[in-house]
């Protein structure tokens, strides 16, 4: 668990920042914590509010506004698959190399949930020794 200001540092997000995320639907609202003996109470948020935080910032990279990263997170979380395509490079040809670079693609890309079964629909050798890879995964919170 992470406190306001904890969060703030580590991501370097504004206060009020972190406040239009939230009401857009992306960070979710700080759980309240008791600190005992009449001293109050303060928010705190689940160590995940960093993973999206991170994968606001790489949207915002891609030149989204913040609308439709709210849209693209509404998205996210209401689909049970996630389709896809991604491009990694193709450091060898041994399936595995690629393979570690797309789920860690895939993980930066949707930080909050876990992957079961999939597929791979496609693949396609580009130019500069990289592979677009097209793909079906089911997801499911993490936990």
């Amino acid at each position: 668990m992470k406190t306001v200001n904890e969060v703030l540092a580590e991501t370097g997000l504004s206060y009020p920042r972190l406040c239009q995320l939230r009401n857009l639907g992306i960070v979710p609202k700080p759980t309240l914590k008791g600190l005992g003996n009449r001293k109050g109470v303060i928010g705190v948020y689940d160590d995940q509010v960093i993973e999206i935080i991170r994968w606001v910032k790489k949207q915002r990279k891609k030149k989204l506004t913040l609308f439709e990263i709210a849209e693209k997170w509404r998205r996210l979380k209401a689909t049970e698959q996630v389709t896809g395509e991604l491009v990694v490079a193709q450091r060898n040809p041994d399936i595995t190399h690629w393979a570690v670079d797309l789920f860690a693609e895939l993980a930066e890309e949707y930080p909050t949930h876990a992957y079961g079964q999939g597929q791979i629909e496609s693949i396609e050798e580009l130019p500069g020794g990289k592979l677009r890879v097209q793909f079906l995964l089911s997801k499911e919170p993490k936990e």
